[in-house]
């Protein structure tokens, strides 16, 4: 039963143990804080969170039948334990298979980046994003050409900008600073600093500064590596739309955001922006 179960490697560098509660509870997942860290808790069809476990469907239903907000969670051990109003449950994370969500440095190759552009049109993913028409422009300006709009100024608009646990501009950086880090590109420097200061500032939701602080840790959902690493040659090519789509599913939005701000990144990898509708 437990070898269906995946933890992210990520999840290692915070969880350590102690008390926490159940922060927050959805239709297919919940979240457990520890103080300011959170532990996603999902079902393996959702897919693996960076900082998260994943429970077959005959787990976590049940689990999900009788969590409330505020129940108390102990991790000790190795061992996570939810204690509910109604029963006791009971999962030994060190006991389920580990998933490394590590971006690794990759080669990308320029013509699955215009790849990735096309299809993004071809979806009109752009139509469905969280940011007004006029602010997905300001956006597009600092992502497409950070040094002339500038850094600071460009994460001073998109963080916490949109709606929801992880808004878009948000999730947007998270796309575009996925796809920098995996290249190892300079551009990717200039925005750690300025971006964990806001996060340090708390000037976003706490879903949304524990995945951008994943993120400048050099990690990533499972499903966003996957895409990532469609974009290198070592994939195969129809491989990348499938990935896309898999990445739609995340959240009501979010997929779509995240997918624009890769989309930026690689407009801006390739040196224009003009089909960044």
């Amino acid at each position: 039963m437990a070898g269906q179960n995946e933890r992210s490697n990520y999840i290692r560098s915070f969880l350590r143990g102690g008390l926490g509660q159940v922060d927050s509870v959805f239709q297919h997942s919940l979240n457990v804080a520890f103080d300011d860290e959170l532990l996603h808790i999902g079902s393996i069809a959702s897919g693996l969170s960076v900082f998260g476990i994943t429970l077959a469907n005959g787990e976590i239903e049940p689990l999900l039948a009788a969590v409330q907000v505020n129940d108390e969670v102990i991790f000790r051990q190795g061992q996570l334990t939810i204690y509910t109003r109604s029963r006791m449950f009971r999962y030994p994370l060190d006991k389920f298979g580990e998933k490394d969500l590590r971006i690794p440095r990759m080669i990308v190759d320029h013509n699955r980046l215009t790849q990735l552009t096309a299809l993004a049109n071809e979806m009109q993913i752009s139509a469905d994003i969280g940011l007004s028409q006029e602010n997905y422009h300001v956006v597009k300006q600092g992502l497409t050409a950070p040094m002339r709009t500038g850094v600071s100024h460009t994460i001073d608009f998109m963080i916490g900008r949109g709606k929801g646990l992880t808004p878009s501009g948000d999730d947007m950086l998270v796309g575009y600073l996925s796809v920098l880090q995996a290249l190892q590109h300079p551009a990717n420097a200039m925005f750690t600093a300025p971006l964990r200061a806001k996060v340090n500032q708390q000037a976003t939701t706490q879903v949304s500064r524990n995945y951008i602080t994943a993120l400048l840790d050099g990690y990533v959902s499972a499903d966003i590596l996957a895409l990532l690493q469609a974009l290198t040659d070592n994939i195969p090519a129809n491989e990348l739309a499938k990935r896309m789509h898999t990445v739609l599913t995340m959240g009501h939005i979010s997929g779509h955001d995240t997918i624009m701000g890769m989309v930026l990144a690689a407009h801006m990898i390739l040196g224009g922006n003009e089909n960044g509708k």
